[in-house]
């Protein structure tokens, strides 16, 4: 690091001030410093995965909603729905509909608000540590 004072930088304007004696702890300080911004950037990659998980959760949704409408259209329209079993073995037509109703109970028992809360519970607390 240089010992040039650049307005810039404000590590170097901290080093001034410990060298005028305003500043006796110049180490600890620059630690916290460097803590406050790991912290920051484990709450960026926090809140991106966040992100990334809840577009997964509304596009699973989005297809078991999809799912859920074409059986509904089957089964309104019994005639398709023979037609379909006709041509279609029967053993792949059971297997979808008993795989399609397993994934709709499995995801209707994930419970996404702890997660979110904890996560949202995290991001104060930094923000509690750095002010």
């Amino acid at each position: 690091m240089s010992v040039e004072v650049v307005d810039g930088n404000p590590y170097s304007r901290l080093m001034a001030l410990q060298r005028m004696g305003i500043v006796e702890n110049y180490e600890r300080i620059r630690e916290f410093s460097v803590a406050i911004v790991l912290l920051e950037s484990k709450i960026q990659k926090a809140r991106s995965k966040k992100d990334t998980l809840r577009a997964r959760a509304q596009s699973t949704k989005f297809v078991l909603t999809s799912i859920s409408g074409l059986m509904l259209l089957l089964v309104l329209n019994f005639s398709s729905l023979v037609k379909w079993f006709r041509k279609t073995d029967a053993s792949l037509v059971f297997g979808y509909f008993r795989t399609a109703t397993k994934v709709s109970e499995m995801l209707g028992n994930v419970n996404t608000s702890s997660a979110l809360f904890a996560f949202e519970k995290m991001e104060e607390k930094g923000r509690a540590f750095r002010y």
